[in-house]
């Protein structure tokens, strides 16, 4: 079995301070380069991207790791994500290329890691969602609570066209505003 799925069994099962954790994915990234981290800006909480399975597997998990809580999954993805912390580091923007046609955003609080903000979700209705290559991406913090989003793509009708427009996330208010 490969390193990192034994690695993030270990690092599920029990109850890891964040250095020790840090310092077991660290092993397993020099091991075999399938780990990817990110750390908040107060260097407290770590999100890692952990490859599932082998060579052949396309699954990665992000897990998120702070100092006295157990490692938590947040989510699974298969292709590849950005993140961003916000500057005060309570929440961590991931921006999902789900597929080569379309990307997700959503925000995690790290106080509640389980809950997910999706903001593709609280998009306006865009004609273009349904017939497209569908990008939205949070692109980056305004300040701690609102972040930048920009969604953008071309049509796959004929004429096809390209289209951007930037928004911008309410983290309190739950809300997409034009910037």
């Amino acid at each position: 079995m490969p390193k990192a799925v034994l690695l993030r069994r270990r690092l599920a099962r029990a109850a890891l301070s964040a250095a020790t954790a840090i310092m077991h994915l660290s092993i397993a990234m020099a091991a075999d380069n399938r780990v990817r981290t990110w750390v908040s800006p107060d260097r407290k909480v770590t999100l890692s991207s952990v490859k599932e399975g082998g060579a052949d597997d396309l699954g990665y998990q992000l897990l998120l790791i702070r100092a006295g809580h157990e490692p938590v999954v947040v989510d699974e993805y298969l292709r590849d994500v950005d993140v961003l912390w916000s500057p005060d580091s309570n929440y961590v923007a991931i921006t999902d290329w789900i597929g080569s046609n379309v990307a997700d955003c959503y925000v995690i609080d790290v106080a509640a890691p389980r809950n997910k903000m999706s903001v593709t979700d609280r998009l306006p209705k865009l004609r273009e969602a349904a017939i497209s290559h569908f990008y939205v991406s949070c692109t980056r913090w305004l300040n701690a609570r609102k972040i930048a989003v920009q969604v953008e793509g071309h049509t796959d009708d004929t004429p096809s066209y390209d289209f951007n427009y930037p928004f911008v996330f309410d983290i309190i208010g739950m809300r997409i505003m034009k910037p």
